[in-house]
């Protein structure tokens, strides 16, 4: 391989020079033809390796604490994209939590507004060992103020003249009775939760294998008719799956 790499260096580029590959076949000998035919077909392969980048895929045993509902379901379940499932008198929610943030999935099975506070929601990461900053858009809400014909927007201002009593650094999102809601938080990129893209796939594997154990903790607080729910769930890390990322 040694030699083939100097052969690349010196045909190829020609000591930093470039020159046409197609260029090469002219003026040649048999022997330089066959090796020149063997680093043409090996170099689209060469390229692609070294642009490789590899990605973690975790899975989570989970768990929900704090809940304050007499009755309630939590499992691991796969649903369009989401693993975790949570039902309580209050809501159905399917969650995915991810190295760069969390979905979520809402169904409000109430009469009433729900409002997911996100200036009090927490996410704690065992990895990092500290509380992670997240980023949240409540862009899809903002969206429905380009139409007053809706009923769910009339619906959805009205929830916020009801609720909105004071300021927040963090819009909250707003479920509107018997309605579903698609939303989630995304961490910094030099604050992933989890070790998560490397060039290199050996020390991936590594960093990832060492946070097994290793747990990610969320406080989502929920606010209804003036009560706030705390909701705790605690998502620990299992196992992996290293993924080429081209």
């Amino acid at each position: 391989m040694h030699n083939l790499y100097r052969y690349f260096n010196l045909t190829i580029f020609n000591n930093g020079k470039y020159n046409s590959p197609f260029k090469l076949f002219q003026g040649s000998n048999i022997k330089d033809q066959k090796m020149k035919k063997l680093l043409l077909s090996i170099l689209p392969l060469f390229l692609l390796c070294s642009c490789s980048t590899y990605v973690s895929r975790y899975f989570y045993s989970y768990e929900q604490t704090d809940n304050s509902a007499k009755q309630s379901v939590q499992k691991n379940e796969l649903y369009a994209g989401y693993n975790q499932y949570f039902e309580d008198d209050l809501i159905k929610l399917h969650l995915d939590c991810e190295p760069m943030g969390i979905r979520f999935y809402f169904l409000n099975k109430t009469n009433k507004y729900l409002n997911i506070i996100w200036d009090s929601t927490r996410v704690y990461s065992g990895y990092l060992n500290k509380f992670v900053v997240f980023s949240h858009s409540n862009k899809a809400q903002d969206n429905i103020n380009d139409s007053t014909t809706s009923e769910f927007i009339n619906k959805n201002v009205l929830a916020e003249k009801k609720v909105l009593e004071i300021p927040y650094v963090i819009k909250p999102s707003i479920i509107l009775p018997n309605n579903t809601l698609m939303d989630e938080i995304q961490f910094n990129k030099n604050e992933y939760i989890l070790p998560y893209q490397i060039s290199n796939n050996d020390t991936l594997k590594e960093k990832s294998n060492s946070v097994i154990g290793k747990s990610i903790k969320l406080l989502l607080p929920i606010k209804v008719e003036g009560k706030t729910i705390n909701y705790t769930f605690v998502f620990t890390v299992k196992d992996f799956q290293i993924l080429s990322k081209q």
